[in-house]
């Protein structure tokens, strides 16, 4: 968690020398040239082309126009981590080929070959239909599943490997590698998304990504030649377990640059698990319980909440003007969102819900079950609704990490009350409410 500038309050990349003259008024740029203009408001003398930054061939080919300033400042480290990526990843290719192909070469016949080819990659498919599923999590985490993508591929190409020391099981192993391939690349395609969509600072998401790709291109024919004559040595030196050997030190290479990638980007999405350890972790309550999470339903259907019409009445009071309402339904908690919501509420709402996992857990409220009942859950909202202006306060970002969080795209409306007034919690009463669960 962060707090950045703005990029307007820093010095432009390619900030012209003669603009620090105390008598220029104000500068323009268009590609390559700089005009500078005086206090008179005219174009002053002195005016002229910027120094060129190599615009070469292969800069124009490889890199987006107007560097740096069209990309993030990651850009350039996670570029170079994903160069070796690709890199190995050719390698890896190259190798698993060559093990399968020399696996079908000793079948039994043309037709036996070319129907197992087939299988083969029809199954590339199931392995894609499967990680398209989790498309929707890789949003959330890019970082976390780009690196899961890649060790499902390292899995998948490892087995494929061993068709070279085991070619009479190419219809076992070859479709059930491509599968676990498959998967793992879709995975990571999905995570590539929202990092491509925070690298591209110019409106230049598509001119980025083609220059990507040019540069994974690049990578690739290396990577093939590099896999090619390494294969061709150990196959000389060491026999048929040199592809088995070399796939495993290419997998190695690029699990080591999948880390080092991942570590390079500077982007963490704003999601339910982050807000749960910010709010712990600030409140010095111990740390947040992974199985919290999966009690909250973000999103739920207005149904839960008008069935009992009485309660619902009960709710629009106390949430009054906001765009959420939030209630706990015997061991979930559950939050309907108005059709006028936006991520900064989802934000405040799971922010609540956070407070009252942590509330849940004192003796306090204990003692408040025991002697209120049923009135002891209005107490968790009216007291953890009392807190959530300064912990979200103290929840600091940067401004370019995006609120990922898993709520259904359901919305509902129903007609606001002017609402409570709700008492302010400040940490330091909401810590001694939970004093006894510190730790």
């Amino acid at each position: 968690m962060k707090i950045t500038q703005s990029s307007g309050s820093s010095t432009p990349a390619n900030r012209a020398p003669q603009a620090s003259q105390p008598d220029v008024l104000a500068y323009e740029t268009s590609q390559d040239q700089v005009i500078l203009y005086g206090g008179d408001g005219r174009p002053m003398p002195g005016s002229d082309k910027l120094k060129s930054k190599g615009d070469s061939f292969m800069r124009n080919l490889l890199l987006p126009s107007k560097m740096p300033d069209s990309v993030s400042a990651d850009y350039v480290p996670s570029r170079r981590w994903n160069f070796t990526m690709e890199l190995a990843g050719s390698v890896q290719s190259y190798l698993g080929t060559a093990a399968a192909l020399n696996a079908v070469g000793i079948g039994n016949g043309p037709l036996t070959v070319g129907l197992a080819w087939m299988v083969r990659d029809a199954i590339d498919g199931i392995g894609k239909f499967a990680g398209s599923q989790f498309g929707r999590q890789a949003d959330k985490d890019p970082k976390g599943w780009v690196t899961t993508g890649e060790y499902v591929h390292a899995v998948g190409s490892m087995m494929e490997s061993t068709l070279a020391v085991a070619p009479g099981a190419f219809l076992a192993i070859a479709p059930a590698a491509n599968a676990v391939k498959a998967f793992g690349t879709t995975v990571k395609s999905a995570a590539q998304a929202p990092i491509e969509l925070h690298q591209a600072r110019d409106n230049n998401l598509g001119e980025m990504r083609s220059k990507n790709n040019n540069q994974n291109m690049l990578a690739s024919i290396i990577g093939a030649g590099l896999g090619f004559g390494l294969e061709k040595l150990g196959s000389h030196y060491i026999g048929s377990a040199a592809t088995p050997v070399l796939m495993a030190a290419a997998t190695a290479g690029k699990l080591f640059a999948t880390h080092g990638y991942v570590k390079s980007l500077d982007l963490d999405p704003v999601t339910e698990k982050r807000i749960s350890k910010h709010v712990h972790k600030w409140l010095d309550v111990g740390k947040a319980d992974k199985a919290e999470l999966k009690k909250l339903k973000l999103g739920a259907p207005l149904s839960d909440f008008v069935k009992d019409p009485a309660r619902f009445r009960q709710l629009t009071e106390m949430y009054g003007p906001r765009n959420y309402m939030l209630d706990v339904q015997q061991d979930k908690i559950a939050v309907v969102l108005h059709q006028d919501s936006t991520p900064e509420d989802q934000l405040q709402a799971v922010t609540q819900a956070s407070l009252i996992r942590i509330l849940q857990g004192s003796p306090l409220y204990q003692v408040k079950i025991g002697q209120e009942g049923a009135a002891a859950k209005d107490w968790l909202l009216r007291t953890s609704l009392g807190a959530v202006p300064d912990v979200v306060a103290s929840f600091a970002r940067d401004e370019d990490d995006p609120l990922r969080f898993t709520s259904d795209a359901r919305r509902a409306h129903w007609d606001k009350s002017p609402g409570e007034n709700i008492a302010h919690v400040s940490k330091a009463d909401f810590q001694k409410l939970t004093q006894t669960v510190k730790g």
